[in-house]
């Protein structure tokens, strides 16, 4: 079913009620402010990423859905300053983005955070999320609703598994350092 029905009068609201559960008419042009801030922050960072090398490794776009691009008007009006940060250890990288079913591929002291109950952040890795296939013919095209991962909580639960690194095994440790060697091969 289109909830949204584009081109059908009041379209606009319907989409931010429907995708980002905007439901006050008088928050939307503060949300739009906020959400365009946001997407052009990540078209800034691309293109940066691209032509300039990693320009934040923070920086993430925080919804599921890009505005309109009528709701972009006035978009060289936006500053944008990234903080660079630091880039993820391997296994943190790894742990951003597996799903559970991924958990072989880590070290055995990181599995049991991504499918136990027990798990201080097992809310990261859900067995049944939304799909929202609103317009799509086939679900592959389809927006999988998962959380967004909170870091802090995340690379606090990884070192208590792994208290004093005594858990990893030397390669491990080897394989999820911050910076390594690098090589280059000519044929």
């Amino acid at each position: 079913m289109d909830r949204v029905q584009l081109g059908v009068d009041g379209w606009k609201m319907r989409y931010y009620r429907n995708k980002f559960y905007v439901n006050d008419p008088n928050d939307i042009e503060e949300f739009t402010e906020k959400i365009k801030r946001s997407y052009i922050e990540g078209l800034q960072w691309v293109f940066a990423y691209y032509y300039k090398g990693c320009s934040s490794w923070d920086w993430y776009y925080p919804f599921h859905y890009a505005p309109f691009a009528s709701d972009l008007l006035n978009c060289d009006r936006v500053k944008v300053k990234f903080e660079m940060g630091q880039p993820r250890r391997p296994f943190e990288q790894l742990m951003c983005v597996f799903p559970k079913q991924s958990a072989h591929a880590l070290p055995l002291c990181y599995r049991w955070l991504m499918a136990e109950s027990s798990s201080p952040i097992i809310d990261f890795y859900p067995t049944y999320f939304k799909l929202d296939v609103n317009g799509a013919a086939y679900a592959w095209m389809g927006v999988n609703l998962l959380p967004f991962i909170d870091q802090e909580r995340l690379f606090k639960a990884m070192r208590e598994a792994d208290k004093d690194h005594s858990l990893l095994t030397v390669e491990e440790k080897q394989r999820n350092r911050r910076v390594g060697d690098v090589y280059l091969f000519f044929v």
